[in-house]
Parts: C-alpha cells; sequence; structure tokens
C-alpha cells in the first residue's frame, strides 16, 4: 500500500533537500548547488506524492515512478512495475502529475524534483527512476536542471522517452489549439531548444528503452535515444525482431524487465553481456493492463485542460541564467 508524506518537521526536512544526507553523498550534495527554486506550493507536490511502507526499511533499492502524459500512476504501472518491484523487494514510490500531465512542463518537472529527493531523503540511499513517456522526459530535464539531484540518483531508466528532440507528434496535435505540453513537446520549441543545450550529468547510470512501433513518441530511435556518459539504448526489435510492441505495451516487454532489474541491482545501466538470452515477449500480466486503457483514453478527453495553448507558455528566469 502506497502512504501518502505530508510536511513533517519544516527544518530537518530542509535541511535533508539541502545536505542530502550522510557521509561521502552528503558531502557531495552539499557541493551542488540546489538549482531554481520551486514554484509550486510544498502542499501541494507532498499529496502528490507517495510511497510503500518499506521506503525506510529495505535493503533494496528504492525507486521512483513517473507516468507519462495522459495518466496517473496506477494506470501506467499497476500492470506492470507494481508487481515486479515488489517481487524484488524493492520499495516504490509514485508521483501524480496534475492535468495528467498535459499542463506547463515547467510546472510538472518541479513535482519530480520534489519525489527525487524525497524518495532520496526516505530511503536513506541514492534512488532509481523509471518513467514513462513524459515520465521519462521530466526526470532528464530534472538532472539537467537541478544540479543536486545527481548524487540522489544512481539509475534513470527510460520507456519510450521523448528525451530532448520531443516528438513529431508535437506538432500534428498544435496544428490546432493544443495542451500546453504538447507545444513544448513540438521539435524546436523554446523548451527543448533550451534544455538541449544542458547535457546530462555524470554520476547517474542512464538506460533506454524504445520500439520502432511507437505511435506516439517518433521518430524512433532518434526521440528516445540518450545522450549521455556511459548510457545504454535499447531498440525492442533489435533483441526481438518479430515484436510489434507500441508506444504503452513495452512497459511489459519481458526483455525491458530483464534489462531493468540488472541495471538496478548492478553499478551502472542495463547491459546485455550479464543478462544474457532475453526472453522476448510480453509478461503474462500484461492482460492486467486492458481494464486501464479505456480509463487511460477517457481520461486525455474529460481532464483536457480548459485552458488550450495558442502559443507555447513562456520560459521561466532560470533559462536565462
Amino acid at each position: 500500500m502506497l502512504r501518502r508524506f505530508r510536511m513533517l518537521a519544516v527544518v530537518p526536512l530542509v535541511l535533508a533537500l539541502l545536505s542530502g544526507g550522510s557521509g561521502a553523498d552528503a558531502t557531495e550534495d552539499r557541493a551542488a548547488a540546489p538549482g531554481p527554486k520551486l514554484r509550486t506550493d510544498r502542499a501541494a507536490l507532498a499529496a502528490a506524492f507517495a510511497c510503500t511502507d518499506n521506503i525506510g526499511t529495505s535493503h533494496r533499492r528504492a525507486v521512483l515512478l513517473v507516468h507519462g502524459t495522459g495518466a496517473v500512476p496506477d494506470e501506467n504501472f499497476a500492470w506492470n512495475y507494481y508487481d515486479k518491484l515488489r517481487q524484488q523487494g524493492h520499495p516504490y514510490c509514485t508521483i501524480t502529475i496534475p492535468d495528467r500531465g498535459m499542463g506547463d512542463l515547467q510546472v510538472n518537472v518541479e513535482y519530480v524534483v520534489f519525489a527525487i529527493r524525497q524518495a532520496y531523503r526516505l530511503s536513506g540511499r541514492e534512488i532509481a527512476v523509471i518513467g514513462h513517456s513524459q515520465g521519462a522526459f521530466l526526470p532528464s530535464y530534472a538532472l539537467r536542471m537541478w544540479p543536486d539531484l545527481a548524487g540522489k540518483v544512481e539509475d534513470f531508466i527510460s520507456y519510450a522517452g521523448a528525451i530532448t528532440y520531443g516528438t513529431d507528434q508535437g506538432a500534428l496535435l498544435c496544428s490546432l489549439p493544443c495542451a500546453e505540453a504538447f507545444s513544448q513537446f513540438t521539435p524546436g520549441s523554446n523548451l527543448l531548444t533550451e534544455l538541449a543545450k544542458h547535457p546530462l550529468p555524470k554520476g547517474v547510470s542512464y538506460t533506454s528503452f524504445f520500439t520502432q512501433y511507437d505511435e506516439i513518441v517518433t521518430p524512433q530511435p532518434k526521440a528516445s535515444t540518450i545522450v549521455g556518459p556511459g548510457a545504454r539504448n535499447y531498440l525492442l526489435q533489435d533483441l526481438c525482431p518479430l515484436d510489434l510492441a507500441e508506444h504503452l505495451l513495452i512497459i511489459a516487454e519481458k526483455p525491458f524487465f530483464q534489462l531493468a532489474f540488472d541495471a538496478l541491482h548492478h553499478r551502472g545501466p542495463g547491459r546485455l553481456a550479464r543478462v544474457g538470452k532475453v526472453a522476448c515477449g510480453f509478461d503474462p500480466q500484461v492482460i492486467r493492463a486492458v481494464p486501464a486503457l479505456p480509463t487511460f483514453g477517457l481520461g486525455i478527453l474529460t481532464d483536457y485542460p480548459a485552458d488550450i495553448a495558442t502559443e507555447e507558455p513562456p520560459l521561466r528566469g532560470y533559462w536565462r541564467r
């Protein structure tokens, strides 16, 4: 069961967020600037964050799960990673992005920054982050712009992430007024142009998964390839040539589970040399996704922001520093 954490003690929390813990990690984090101040109300950030009860007691690394555009955590992960992480003894946390992630990405990313810091503080050690689609973009954005986070994240695992390029589908959707996030995901947007000037930090292990049949984040593999120190990028069809999984269903792909847990249980990104022969196909629990799909689709329609964008949201001041 996920537990929601609200404000516990103001002074210890502030000190923990700035210092990042104890020992060598704390020394590194104290040397790293915290980055732009978060504008979102802290109570709203805390209310959107939840963790399993074993977050502070498990010997396994805690994992932060970040959902994609149009989804909420359960729709994105209840039929794939929740059970897998429990079976392996990993505590996990989730963050619920407002408006199903369709609002300003500069707001959405603050929820991820807060969640990384909280999961790190509560677990007492570096965490892993697994994100899907926008849920992979936001951690890559956060790691580039908030320097203290690199000392709090051991592994970043991306599924179908719109990493730096965005997606050609953004331009298609925004041929008419569209959600703010879609305008920012349009290739060449002001946000993506500025973000590309900031490389991913060293010290984090990067693993990216994608499929050539992705209908949302396009073109592949360009859109989801991570360029960073020691990054590993895996196209599904290079591992399983006959696999037709698309944007959503790759989250339940057996070879990607193998590589993801290899990354979680070793230093560095997931490596085929350690995994050996991969098992192709969907994990059997993918059938549990069927009830979530109508909810996911209806959620995009029912929760579509009332304020649609005729132009991209203005860049915040920290981009000009």
